[in-house]
């Protein structure tokens, strides 16, 4: 197995926080857990199966899974043929919106590229295998984790899928929350909680008001609105 940590990562929209790849054993497993950040696994050749929310997905070469903040999940490794799958853990405010935008969420977690992955083949291969200390590294592989993202969402549009939009409400409280900490000096707004998200204005309106105040006392602060997008109730 190789894995790697990525550290010191001064992104605020999209933060590769580890990497690697594995050949797994026959029966090698994962959980049932939790983390606190997103994953994405794709795998490269082999079989195993994922479980989330009461679903099991039987994967293979080809397909890939997703892994939401605070979600258990349990994966395995085929006991006869399994899987080899490399892997990136990542955060940030952009975060949501791409996976949004590639049709992903913790109801719809697999996708499937099927034989024509040699572009994800690649770009994985240069994130896991591109460990060079130069200056310009942390940029570079900050990079190649957005081109990841690109190809998931090309492969989206290609095959007409629809945006996710069942993420639920504490992943976009969380979300909201980190944006505010990282930029309330700089007069955020509505909008521009919204724009980073990835939610309507509306809905940004609502996340707000249904979050736990206590819990989030940065919530307390006020923020300003544009013009004319305040709610009908003034608030």
């Amino acid at each position: 197995m190789i894995t790697y940590m990525f550290k010191n990562n001064h992104s605020q929209e999209l933060q590769l926080l580890h990497y690697g790849t594995e050949a797994c054993t026959p029966g090698h497993h994962f959980g049932p857990a939790m983390r606190d950040y997103y994953k994405i696994h794709y795998v490269l050749q082999g079989k195993g199966t994922f479980e989330v929310s009461g679903r099991t997905y039987h994967l293979h070469k080809g397909q890939g899974f997703l892994i939401v903040p605070h979600s258990v999940v349990h994966y395995k490794a085929d006991l006869h043929d399994p899987w080899e799958y490399s892997w990136v853990a990542f955060q940030g405010t952009h975060s949501a919106s791409f996976l949004q935008q590639a049709g992903m969420s913790e109801l719809h977690p697999v996708f499937d590229l099927g034989d024509e992955d040699d572009e994800m083949r690649s770009c994985l291969h240069r994130i896991v295998h591109s460990r060079t200390a130069h200056k310009g590294w942390e940029i570079s592989m900050t990079g190649w984790l957005y081109q990841f993202f690109a190809i998931l969402i090309d492969h989206a549009h290609a095959e007409n899928l629809q945006p996710a939009v069942d993420y639920g409400k504490e992943t976009y409280v969380t979300q909201v929350i980190d944006f505010i900490e990282m930029n309330y000096a700089n007069a955020v707004t509505v909008q521009s909680i919204a724009s980073h998200v990835g939610l309507q204005t509306q809905l940004s309106v609502l996340t707000l008001q249904r979050a736990d105040r206590k819990q989030h006392p940065i919530l307390s602060r006020p923020l300003p609105y544009a013009q004319g997008s305040r709610t009908d109730d003034g608030s």
